[in-house]
């Protein structure tokens, strides 16, 4: 195949997936592409048999290595929690925001989020009042002992951050971005209504019934297969 079919081919692919694609992104992606012949040995060589699955494990072990960075960071201080942070950071950005709301950005169950920021407003760091249109709602703000302990927060936990992805090429980190923040995007608003269905029906309502059939044939193939290198 010539070089300028091979670019178009893979143009296609691209914009196809996105409906934001531009050339500066395609160029990223293009040569990432063309580096995956360098598999690298993941997991110890215990990967699993399908790409999703080591995908979410790849994800799920970095998230977690954060998440333990994160905790000795926060050691650093007089018994902040991690959540916190998080609460804080987002109540900060929106300047006063629904508590329901708050909770249900940080995909946690309702009493667990209530707990957390009472932990948070009885420390001082937030303040709450009446939502003037809605009886029944609460407002939250930052007060300023929040504010000054956000900024603290932000310098301690840039640290881990720092730690874990320092050493990968701003233009391999941005490319990363873009290609799950659609994804991230998606998920957040699938969970925040369809937390009581089960995940055939998520799944089914994504891609349909038949289209979902023929994905865990295809994975009982490669778990079979997978099996079978073992003896």
């Amino acid at each position: 195949m010539k070089p300028i079919i091979e670019l178009i081919t893979e143009w296609d692919i691209f914009s196809s997936r996105r409906e934001d694609a531009n050339v500066e992104d395609f160029c990223t992606y293009y040569l990432a592409k063309k580096k995956k012949e360098e598999k690298q040995v993941v997991f110890k060589g215990m990967a699993p048999p399908d790409l999703d699955t080591t995908l979410a494990k790849l994800i799920g072990r970095i998230s977690v290595m954060q998440i333990i960075y994160s905790r000795m960071a926060l050691k650093e201080t007089d018994g902040i929690e991690l959540e916190w942070f998080y609460f804080l950071n987002a109540i900060y950005h929106l300047q006063e925001a629904n508590k329901t709301d708050i909770i249900s950005f940080h995909l946690m169950e309702h009493s667990t989020g209530v707990d957390i920021l009472n932990r948070i407003k009885k420390a001082g760091y937030i303040s709450e009042r009446e939502d003037p249109t809605d009886k029944r709602a609460k407002l939250l703000k930052l007060t300023a002992d929040g504010e000054k302990l956000l900024l603290q927060l932000y310098e301690l936990l840039y640290k881990p951050t720092f730690l874990l992805f320092y050493e990968i090429p701003t233009v391999e980190k941005q490319l990363i971005i873009n290609l799950l923040s659609a994804t991230e995007i998606k998920h957040g608003q699938i969970l925040s209504k369809g937390r009581n269905k089960n995940l055939d029906e998520l799944i089914e309502a994504g891609i349909g019934k038949e289209k979902m059939e023929e994905a865990f044939q295809e994975l009982k193939k490669r778990i079979d297969t997978f099996k079978q290198r073992r003896y």
